[in-house]
C-alpha cells in the first residue's frame, strides 16, 4: 500500500519545480501585502500622534479623545496581526505540502529502513481506522494520502 501512494521520480521532480515556480509568485503576493499594512500601520500611529496633538492643545474633549484613541489602538493591533499571518503564511503551506508529497515518494523505503518506533510513526501517519479482522488488514488512509493512490501519471495528478 505504501507503494502505491509512490510519486513516481519524475513526476515528484516537475511537481516540486511546479511548487518552487509558484512560490515567487506567492512571496510576492505576501510582500505587497506587508508592504500595504504596513503602510496602515503607520498612518495609524500617525493618526494617533495628531489625535494627541489635538487633545493636548484642548481642541477635544478626554472622551472624545479616549473613544477614537481605542479605535486606533485596535486598528494597530489588527494591523499587526495581519502582518504575522502574512509573513508566516509565506512559506508554511508550500513547505508542508513539499514535505508531504517527498514523505508519500519515499514511504515504502522508509518503512523497510526504519526501526520499530518509526514504523508505528509512519503507520499513524498514513493510515487510519486499522483493524485486524480475521487474517485480514482493514484501514483507510488518511487525507491526502488517499487521493495519491496508483496516480502514476501526469494527468491524474492534474485531474479534470
Amino acid at each position: 500500500m505504501l507503494r502505491s501512494i509512490q510519486v513516481p521520480k519524475g513526476l515528484l521532480e516537475a511537481l516540486l519545480a511546479h511548487l518552487k515556480a509558484s512560490h515567487g509568485a506567492e512571496r510576492q503576493f505576501h510582500l505587497d501585502a506587508i508592504a500595504g499594512l504596513r503602510r496602515d500601520l503607520d498612518r495609524t500611529g500617525d493618526k494617533l500622534a495628531t489625535l494627541l496633538d489635538l487633545r493636548l492643545d484642548q481642541s477635544i474633549t478626554r472622551d472624545e479623545y479616549d473613544k477614537k484613541a481605542r479605535e486606533l489602538k485596535a486598528l494597530q493591533v489588527e494591523l499587526a496581526m495581519r502582518i504575522e499571518q502574512h509573513q508566516k503564511g509565506e512559506d508554511g503551506f508550500r513547505i508542508t505540502l513539499e514535505s508531504l508529497i517527498s514523505v508519500a515518494s519515499r514511504a515504502a523505503d522508509l518503512f523497510e529502513r526504519s526501526k520499530i518506533e518509526q514504523k508505528r510513526e509512519l503507520i499513524a501517519f498514513v493510515f487510519s481506522n486499522l483493524q485486524l479482522k480475521g487474517k485480514k488488514l482493514e484501514f483507510s488512509l488518511r487525507s491526502p494520502f488517499d487521493l495519491m493512490v496508483d496516480r502514476r501519471s501526469y494527468a491524474s495528478w492534474l485531474g479534470d
